[in-house]
């Protein structure tokens, strides 16, 4: 049972359109990490690549997340590419609300 009602993460139904493993896994990811957070949140790609357990290679596994990034596809979240201070490429994904 469910103790507490806040603690369930909700799915959006257009989650069940999305086609690509890593389109689902980032949503996921977007939902546990930032929900509905008004500032978003962001991770490096190498992070990102960790987290996943992704087999494929990391500048495939980049590809990816910039292809993610330029057709804007996980329902309520938008997201962006960014630089961090030492010059590794980031993601940021922000709640839309």
């Amino acid at each position: 049972g469910v103790i507490n009602e806040n603690w369930v993460l909700a799915i959006d139904p257009a989650y069940f359109d999305l086609t690509g493993g890593i389109e689902r896994w980032l949503y996921r990811l977007a939902r546990k990490h930032g929900g509905r957070s008004k500032n978003g949140w962001g991770f490096s790609f190498k992070v990102l690549y960790e987290k996943s357990g992704s087999l494929a290679r990391f500048s495939d596994f980049a590809f990816d997340l910039r292809r993610l990034a330029h057709k804007q596809s996980l329902p309520g979240y938008q997201l962006s590419l960014s630089m961090d201070a030492k010059g590794n490429e980031c993601l940021q994904i922000m709640w839309i609300a």
